[in-house]
């Protein structure tokens, strides 16, 4: 993931962050994408959070990096 530090999208960030106007915020946002775009980076602006509750019952997790995620096709119970 790239990391993204140009003094123009900085100040049209800024910009966004104070405009209260939805269409004026909108069309800074634009030019921001634009921006980005030109320069094929890559910006994060939304990051994802999540928690996992794992019985202790629950037997063949296995997590797949690809997905983020565990593989639910291989899940098993023991229930003892």
């Amino acid at each position: 993931m790239a990391e993204l530090d140009d003094p123009e999208v900085n100040e049209l960030w800024d910009q966004a962050v104070q405009t209260e106007d939805p269409d004026e915020r909108a069309a800074i946002y634009e030019q921001v994408d634009t921006l980005v775009l030109e320069q094929a980076a890559i910006l994060p602006v939304v990051f994802d959070r999540a928690m996992f509750y794992r019985s202790t019952e629950l037997t063949n997790v296995y997590f797949q990096p690809g997905y983020a995620m565990y593989d639910y096709m291989a899940l098993g119970v023991d229930r003892g």
